[in-house]
C-alpha cells in the first residue's frame, strides 16, 4: 500500500480481460431493448433457436470471465460455432483449406498417381472435424463488415482506495477511445487464420483441458493487432459474437411490436 510499505493488500484483476463490461451506460437502455425484443420475438423455428443458444453462450461468457477467462473464452466459441453452422458455409474447394499445400506435397512425395492423389483430397474434405474447423473460420473472416474494424473500442477504468488493511474501488473513467483496427488486423486472411487457432483452443480445452488463452495472454494481446498467428483475444472474439449475432437478426427479423403491457411497482413507504 502507497505510504505503508509493509501492509499488503489484494485486488481482483480479472475486469482487465474486457474493461469495455464494466462503467456507465450510455445509451436509451429501454428504447434500445425494446427494438431488440421485438426484432426477437418475430424470429421462428431453427433461427430463432440458433440465435438464442448464442446469445446465452454469449451471456454466459459474460457472468464468467473474471472468475475463468478460459471457459469463458470456450463459451465463446461455442456461440460462433453455433452461429456458423446455421448461417456460414463449408469449404468447397480444395486450395481453401489450410493444409492443402502440405497434403500435395506429401503426395508428390509418396509418389501417388493423380488419381490417387485426388481420392485422399476427397476424402479430406469429407472429414466431419476439418469442415466444422473451416467452416467456422470462414463465415467468421468473410461474415464481418468492412464497418466492424472501425467500431469504438472504450474501456473503463475504476479508481482504487486504500482502507486500513483493504482496498475497494471507487468510481472510475473512460480510458482514451480507440477503434477495434487497433486490435485486430483488417486482413480477411489473417483473420481467418486466427479464427482456426480459436478453434483448436477450444478443441484443446474440451478434449485435453489445455488453457492455450488464459488471463496473462489477455495482457500481452493488448499489445496490438500485429500478432498474426495466434488466436483471437478474448473482447475481440466477444466483439465478433455479438457483431454477428446483431446481423443475423437484423437480416432474419421482420417488422414485430411488442404487446403493450406494463409492470408497475409501488413503493409504499410508511409515515415517521
Amino acid at each position: 500500500m502507497e505510504g505503508h510499505p509493509e501492509q499488503i493488500t489484494f485486488v481482483s484483476y480479472g475486469q482487465a480481460a474486457d474493461r469495455r463490461m464494466y462503467g456507465p451506460i450510455e445509451v436509451d437502455v429501454c428504447s434500445a431493448l425494446t427494438t431488440w425484443l421485438g426484432n426477437l420475438a418475430s424470429l421462428e423455428g431453427e433461427i430463432l433457436d440458433v440465435v438464442g443458444s448464442a446469445i446465452d453462450l454469449h451471456y454466459g461468457a459474460a457472468l464468467l470471465f473474471e472468475k475463468d477467462v478460459t471457459a469463458a473464452y470456450v463459451l465463446l466459441v461455442a456461440a460462433l460455432e453455433a452461429l456458423s453452422r446455421r448461417f456460414g458455409s463449408p469449404p468447397t474447394a480444395w486450395e481453401d483449406w489450410e493444409q492443402s499445400t502440405a497434403w500435395d506435397g506429401f503426395a508428390s512425395k509418396a509418389g501417388l498417381t493423380e488419381e490417387q492423389a485426388e481420392a485422399l483430397r476427397d476424402r479430406l474434405m469429407k472429414d466431419r472435424n476439418l469442415r466444422l474447423r473451416e467452416t467456422f473460420a470462414r463465415y467468421g473472416a468473410e461474415r464481418i463488415p468492412d464497418s466492424f474494424w472501425s467500431k469504438p473500442w472504450r474501456e473503463w477504468l475504476f479508481g482504487v482506495e486504500m482502507q486500513g488493511s483493504s482496498s475497494r474501488y471507487i468510481e472510475g473513467n473512460w480510458q482514451e477511445p480507440r477503434a477495434m483496427s487497433d486490435f485486430l488486423s483488417d486482413d480477411r486472411d489473417v483473420l481467418r487464420n486466427k479464427l482456426r487457432r480459436t478453434y483448436d483452443v477450444r478443441s484443446g480445452f474440451v478434449h485435453e483441458g489445455g488453457r492455450s488463452v488464459h488471463l496473462m495472454t489477455e495482457f500481452e494481446a493488448r499489445i496490438g493487432p500485429d500478432d498474426t498467428e495466434g488466436p483471437l483475444s478474448f473482447p475481440v472474439l466477444r466483439s465478433i459474437v455479438t457483431e454477428l449475432i446483431k446481423l443475423e437478426v437484423a437480416e432474419e427479423a421482420s417488422a414485430s411490436e411488442l404487446p403493450n403491457i406494463r409492470l408497475t411497482h409501488v413503493i409504499h413507504r410508511e409515515e415517521a
